[in-house]
């Protein structure tokens, strides 16, 4: 029907809705009562009966969105079964495809009565005429290529019909077309679902987004499934939005990452903990004491149970940040911060330990350094005569019980505050009101036991009284515990720029198979292959350089 239209004007207007144009025909089904009838097949010999021209805008919200998840450094792929023009289109439209970027066209075929296949590629233009500016652009295919169509970032772009002839006859391209390949329509559910497979299998973590039962299985396949609808494909996919629109997917991101940030906060505040407490009582056993059953309980219930429970309730960062946290609880900056801190703490309670043994008024006989009056109150609590209360043992009192004490309980504080992390993937810390005010009120007890002077109190929890500059000195030796583990922790454990240094200082690259892949293509001068057209039967094409990923070389790919 297009070479019907003879006059330029008319093809400029017949090639600008062509997106929107649907052409209703008429065939006889009989003619073929198989259902794996092909395509080309049913679609050949058509009656004509009428065009119908419809418009689907694009969402307000797409746009945005797309451009949120590219200045993240998020990739973005088109999986459609509309047809390769009217995707080509809408890529460029909605922003996956920017105006300085090209559009390389992948056309692959079987040649009919041979086992062999071809693989054209061809540099799709967008022109721009000047009397149709209120008219949308169309696509044409450019012949002509000058030297520069090589530099710069490109997309390719391709049917289902190629990515399967691809992945039969060409397995050695596959990869490299899989890493700039962003446009692919006429894509069946199946090959969606190959498709996202063949992600994977480089090593990228696939979002998937689908509203129709088409996409059941691209959903179910990835890492991280998103129902658009509430329908059929609500079933197969994790997540179901709310809003019929990706507006979703930079959220869900931005949730995800801070649940994973929040983790690991809670694995180096737990793993503290107990490294804090076990450091203490490690030191008194020196001395053939520990800490008191009270002891262990305030640290327990009153201190660490209510850090685990309101630390977790930072949301996330409104800003999706172009990078991603630690993924590993192994990772260098995570062991970092948890050995520091270890040692740190590990140092803050020897000086404590010994230098309270080397006060004046230290004695092992003595069972207070406070006042006269506080001295009384303190013989009457460890009198031989006065029957123990509450599961007091007057084997624990002591200087060092005392020190030791409260430098673990506070210092367990000072951890939770300095791990709980905020921007870049969490809200601030102070915007966790619960948790600064736990905090808060944890601080102040701590503070109020070490500078009252109740008997009773100090009876229960098995401390001893000391003079006021030693309660001093403690916190003194607090302050700069907190002061060193901050400047550490901001300096050099979340250092991003240090941390590449780093990296390029000991030659780190990343073992990801889509990076080795980048990597090798930019050093390929031949890619993209441009207006060349390669057969499977060739040397170095087909299947003689196919790639593997181990991960998935399993008894799966076989069904």
């Amino acid at each position: 029907m297009k070479n019907l239209v003879t006059d330029e004007a008319g093809k400029i207007i017949w090639n600008q809705i062509m997106e929107r144009l649907k052409c209703q025909v008429q065939k006889d089904r009989r003619c073929y009562p198989s259902e794996s009838a092909l395509r080309d097949q049913v679609e050949s010999d058509l009656i004509f009966l009428g065009l119908l021209i419809l418009e689907n805008r694009l969402k307000e919200e797409t746009k945005p969105v797309l451009e949120e998840l590219i200045s993240a450094r998020i990739r973005t792929v088109m999986i459609t079964g509309d047809n390769l023009q009217t995707a080509i289109t809408v890529a460029r439209k909605s922003g996956m495809v920017s105006e300085n970027q090209k559009v390389i066209l992948i056309e692959a075929n079987e040649t009919p009565g041979s086992s062999s296949a071809s693989v054209s590629w061809k540099l799709v233009e967008e022109k721009k005429h000047m009397a149709y500016r209120n008219q949308d652009n169309y696509i044409n295919i450019r012949e002509d290529i000058s030297d520069n169509s090589r530099e710069g970032s490109y997309h390719f772009a391709l049917s289902g019909k190629s990515f399967q002839v691809i992945s039969q006859h060409f397995s050695s391209l596959l990869p490299k077309i899989l890493i700039n390949g962003t446009i692919f329509a006429r894509m069946s559910p199946g090959q969606k679902s190959s498709l996202v497979e063949e992600f994977q299998k480089l090593d990228y973590f696939v979002g998937m987004c689908g509203d129709g039962a088409n996409d059941c299985g691209a959903l179910k396949m990835a890492h991280v499934g998103i129902s658009l609808s509430e329908q059929e494909a609500s079933v197969a996919s994790p997540f179901t939005s709310k809003t019929p629109n990706i507006e979703c997917v930079p959220h869900l991101i931005k949730e995800g990452r801070a649940a994973l940030v929040t983790s690991f906060c809670m694995f180096k505040y737990m793993a503290l903990y107990s490294m804090i407490q076990y450091i203490g009582v490690l030191l008194l056993y020196w001395e053939t004491n520990s800490l008191s059953n009270y002891q262990f309980l305030f640290q327990d219930l009153a201190i660490t149970t209510l850090i685990g429970v309101t630390m977790n309730l930072n949301g996330a960062y409104p800003k999706l940040v172009p990078f991603r946290p630690a993924g590993r609880l192994i990772s260098p900056p995570l062991l970092l911060s948890v050995i520091f801190n270890i040692l740190l703490s590990l140092a803050m309670h020897i000086v404590g330990f010994i230098l309270v043994q080397r006060q004046p008024w230290y004695s092992m006989e003595m069972h207070s350094a406070c006042t006269m009056r506080n001295e009384t109150i303190s013989k009457l609590t460890v009198s031989p005569t006065a029957p123990e209360k509450n599961g007091s043992n007057s084997d624990f009192p002591s200087f060092e019980n005392t020190t030791i004490w409260f430098l673990g309980t506070i210092n367990c504080i000072i951890v939770a505050l300095v791990f709980s992390k905020g921007k870049p993937f969490r809200q601030p810390t102070y915007r966790n009101y619960i948790f600064v005010l736990v905090l808060a009120i944890q601080l102040g007890v701590c503070l109020f036991i070490l500078f009252a002077d109740f008997p009773d109190l100090y009876r229960r929890l098995d401390l001893l009284c000391t003079p006021a500059l030693w309660r001093v000195y403690i916190i003194i030796m607090l302050s700069s515990n907190f002061i060193v583990s901050l400047i550490v922790e901001e300096t050099i454990i979340e250092n991003r720029a240090l941390w590449m240094i780093i990296k390029r200082c000991f030659g780190y690259q990343s073992k990801s198979q889509y990076r080795i892949w980048q990597r090798a293509l930019a050093d390929d001068p031949s890619w993209p292959p441009i207006n060349q057209t390669s057969y499977s039967d060739m040397p170095k094409c087909g299947r003689g350089v196919s790639y593997s990923n181990p991960v998935f070389e399993s008894n799966e790919e076989q069904l």
